[in-house]
C-alpha cells in the first residue's frame, strides 16, 4: 500500500515569523519511468515516386509531411454565424 500524503499544520504566533514556510507537504515518490515512444522503424524513406526524405522512426506515416494529405481536426463548440 502506497504512503498518504501528510500535510504538517501551519506555525502560528512567534514562530511564524521564524519559519520560511508555513507548512511542508510530504508525500511518496513517483515510482517507475514513463513509457517509450512508439518507433516505426529507422532508415524508411518516402513511398512517394522520386521523394528521397527520411522519415523520422517516431513518424507512423508512410509519406512525409509534404506529401501527406491534409487533415483538420473535428472541431466541436460554437460556430460563428455570418451576418448576412
Amino acid at each position: 500500500m502506497a504512503p498518504v500524503a501528510a500535510i504538517d499544520p501551519p506555525v502560528t504566533g512567534a514562530d511564524r515569523r521564524t519559519t520560511t514556510m508555513e507548512y511542508t507537504l510530504k508525500g511518496a515518490q513517483i515510482a517507475g519511468m514513463p513509457r517509450r515512444s512508439r518507433t516505426y522503424g529507422r532508415g524508411r524513406v518516402c513511398s512517394h515516386d522520386d521523394c528521397p526524405t527520411r522519415l523520422s522512426q517516431y513518424n507512423k506515416r508512410e509519406t512525409c509531411s509534404v506529401h501527406t494529405g491534409v487533415t483538420f481536426p473535428r472541431l466541436r463548440g460554437h460556430t460563428k454565424h455570418l451576418k448576412e
